[in-house]
């Protein structure tokens, strides 16, 4: 990738982009480093708020048990008195109620709920709302604690109140009845001790009932409001969970007004019993003034390190980048004008030994251009005859792979290497054993001259050897192994030549061997048959008229009487091997193969097949018509028959489809069954006690007959899915 000259070549560029990188990290790191302590600050703010809270809450909590412990203790010995005086009851709690939070009203109900007693009047029982007190005797029956109601308003005054109910117990006996308190929100408010005097901070504390309602709150004005926050405040204090955040608010000024919207720190934890909590709110910008101001900080300090890191870093670059400039106008300088010019010194520094460096450099470099200038012309000279060799080795080498005879051969490679050598006579000889090979264009008269150049080479019972005379290029200089080499190759080639015709004739050996053997063993077949039909056939078939005029001519009486089944059995046997015998003379020779042909035998052993076997059948020949000498008939219906024998034995098979094609000299026998099919990779590992798989057999003698034919035989099979056997030989006779 080529780079523009201009700027971004410039050291002053790069100095400047690794500049700002670095500023950049680390302004970015400064701001980082700020917004992580803040955030600390934030974390250990809110945590402390946290705590504010959980503890006001507590000190809330234990201040409403307290005073209601002491209702329920009082109420508790007028109660658990016999026999119980309603008067006693109302002056024992009366005494008390005044003193505490509970100043709006205090209640006492039997154990099953029902009012007993109030104070100051009588008809506050009247005022309670029933569906809320029921809810509280029950969750205080079923938890044994207090109990409190959210924000609710008595039935005639709708004074808003909250409820407070207690069971009453002596010494933790059973419940005795139910002590409640009546709080009115704006008469007790149970964080007046926390108001702020004057500081001049802004922090409220909230007291929120389960409905999001502010029922005590340092701020009388935000008194009875719901909270800008109560379905969030409402979830925590069910789950009672702690809250924690910065968020924004809107507060409503003294006069109504809407306020503007500000940041404000939260920080929210549930009562631990009852169904409240306590919110401590506050400005943001009040809370975290200082770890905003310590951020603020900061970054001023950051920008003043990063401009003085920029005028230092500025500084030292250009203490560099000056004296590479000047080495570098320098360098130009000595490099247009001439080659003896020398660099000037630029002192002892790291620049000076940068002059120096490029001196030695240029120095060494001209001496290598001048000594690479000398190899280039020897490399040169090295690839145009290696070019021109590698030529003669690739032509006689083609030479070689054409189909000609030996002498032909060295009549070409000698004109090749004339060619590219550059001679005009020469004389190539190749000697195999007792056998002589001689390539010349010389005359007899010029056959015992001097040669200018000779080369012989020897490998095993075969040497070749070469002389070449009268050059055209009487300096031209050929060394003694390039020719070395080329003889080499014609020795390879003539070697591959000679063993190509011994592998040709020890193959025609071969089949005409073969195709004695195979003529030999269907010529003992048919003897052995015409044996068979002439002496034993005959034989059985006297044998059997022989039994049977016995049968039909033999004397009445007992004897004969009982030697006639036996007679019978005897005749019946006898038809039996005459059956067995003329199967095996067909096997052995069929006549329907010389009588009808070749398509109409193999439908007329399928059809022997079904009858003998249950298998059936068909022939289809894909070819108008088959044109087969009679040895392809008979190597074929062998094949066909040892085919149908393995489907007999091994397949479990149902059908058999043969199919036949010539085409191109070629006769291709497909033999398809849909028996339970077998693996051909496992087919070596069932042996028979023989040694070897019968199905194996079968198939080696299909695959050793197709091959002396000069064909092949494929196997397709999958066990479940049948075998299919492929057979492709030539249809002529055998060459």
């Amino acid at each position: 990738m080529s780079i523009r000259p201009g700027r971004r070549q410039s050291l002053y560029s790069r100095a400047l982009l690794f500049t700002l990188v670095g500023c950049g990290c680390l302004l970015g790191a400064i701001l980082v480093q700020s917004w992580i302590m803040v955030n600390g600050t934030v974390d250990r703010l809110l945590q402390e708020r946290i705590s504010l809270a959980k503890s006001t809450a507590s000190y809330v909590e234990q201040h409403i048990n307290y005073q209601l412990e002491q209702l329920s203790r009082a109420a508790a010995e007028t109660l658990s008195s016999s026999p119980m005086d309603l008067r006693e009851v109302r002056k024992s709690i009366g005494a008390l109620y005044t003193g505490t939070v509970f100043e709006e009203g205090a209640f006492v109900l039997w154990r099953d709920g029902r009012p007993l007693a109030s104070v100051p009047e009588d008809d506050l029982l009247e005022e309670l709302p029933p569906e809320p007190i029921a809810a509280l005797v029950a969750q205080s029956r079923n938890s044994g604690r207090i109990a409190a109601s959210s924000l609710t308003h008595l039935g005639k005054t709708k004074r808003p109140v909250l409820i407070f109910l207690q069971p009453i117990q002596k010494n933790s006996g059973p419940i005795l009845g139910y002590i409640g308190g009546l709080l009115h929100p704006a008469s007790n408010n149970l964080l007046a001790p926390f108001t702020p005097g004057g500081s001049g901070t802004r922090s409220i504390l909230q007291l929120v009932d389960s409905t999001g309602t502010v029922v005590s709150s340092t701020s009388p004005a935000l008194l009875f409001d719901p909270t800008d926050h109560d379905s969030m405040l409402k979830r925590a204090i069910q789950e009672r969970r702690e809250i924690k955040g910065r968020c924004h608010s809107c507060h409503d000024s003294a006069g109504g007004a809407p306020a503007s919207r500000e940041s404000e720190v939260l920080a929210f934890a549930p009562l631990r019993h009852l169904p409240f909590g306590m919110a401590i709110r506050q400005p943001e910008h009040e809370a975290l003034g200082p770890a905003f101001a310590l951020q603020s900080r900061l970054i001023w300090l950051g920008v003043a390190f990063v401009v003085l890191f920029v005028g230092f870093t500025a500084l030292s670059v250009h203490s560099v980048v000056s004296p590479v400039k000047r080495l570098t106008h320098a360098v130009r300088v000595v490099e247009n004008m001439n080659s003896e010019l020398r660099l000037p010194s630029f002192g002892h520094d790291e620049i000076g030994e940068l002059a120096n460096a490029l001196e030695r450099w240029r120095n060494r470099v001209i001496e290598s251009v001048a000594t690479l200038e000398l190899r280039e012309r020897d490399i040169h000279n090295q690839f145009v005859a290696t070019t021109r060799h590698l030529k003669a080795l690739q032509e006689i080498g083609n030479l070689g792979s054409e189909k000609q005879n030996l002498q032909d051969f060295l009549n070409d490679a000698l004109a090749a290497m004339l060619k590219f050598f550059g001679f005009q006579k020469g004389k190539l000889t190749l000697t195999h054993g007792e056998r002589h090979f001689v390539a010349t264009n010389r005359s007899p008269e010029e056959d015992g001259q001097s040669v200018d150049a000779a080369a012989e080479l020897k490998f095993g019972e075969m040497g070749v050897s070469c002389s070449l005379d009268s050059p055209i290029d009487r300096s031209h200089d050929l060394p003694a192994n390039r020719i070395e080499s080329l003889l080499h190759q014609i020795l390879v080639s003539a070697a591959h030549r000679l063993l190509h015709e011994r592998d040709a004739e020890r193959h025609k050996q071969s089949r005409e061997f073969l195709q004695g053997v195979l003529r030999a063993q269907e010529e003992e077949r048919r003897r052995i048959a015409r044996e068979l039909h002439d002496t034993l056939a005959q034989d059985l078939a006297a044998h059997r008229f022989e039994i049977e005029r016995m049968i039909k001519h033999s004397p009445a009486g007992p004897e004969s009487e009982l030697l006639k089944p036996q007679l019978a059995a005897l005749e019946i046997r006898a038809h039996e091997m005459l059956i067995t015998l003329r199967r095996l003379l067909l096997d052995l020779r069929p006549s329907v193969l010389d009588t009808m042909g070749f398509l109409p035998a193999l439908q007329w052993y399928l059809e022997r097949l079904e009858r003998e076997h249950g298998i059936r059948g068909r022939v289809s020949a894909e070819s108008d018509g088959l044109h087969l000498s009679p040895e392809s008939e008979m190597n074929l219906f062998r094949i066909f028959q040892e085919a149908l024998n393995n489907v007999v034995q091994h397949s479990q098979a149902q059908h058999v489809f043969v199919t036949i094609n010539q085409a191109d000299n070629m006769v291709e026998m497909v033999i398809e069954d849909d028996g339970r099919g077998f693996d051909l990779a496992s087919l070596k590992t069932r042996p028979t006690p023989s040694g070897t798989d019968e199905r194996g057999l079968g198939l080696l003698g299909i695959t050793e007959r197709s091959e002396l034919l000069g064909g092949q035989m494929q196997v397709q099979s999958t066990p479940g899915e049948g075998t299919n056997i492929s057979v492709r030989i030539p249809a002529g006779e055998i060459s």
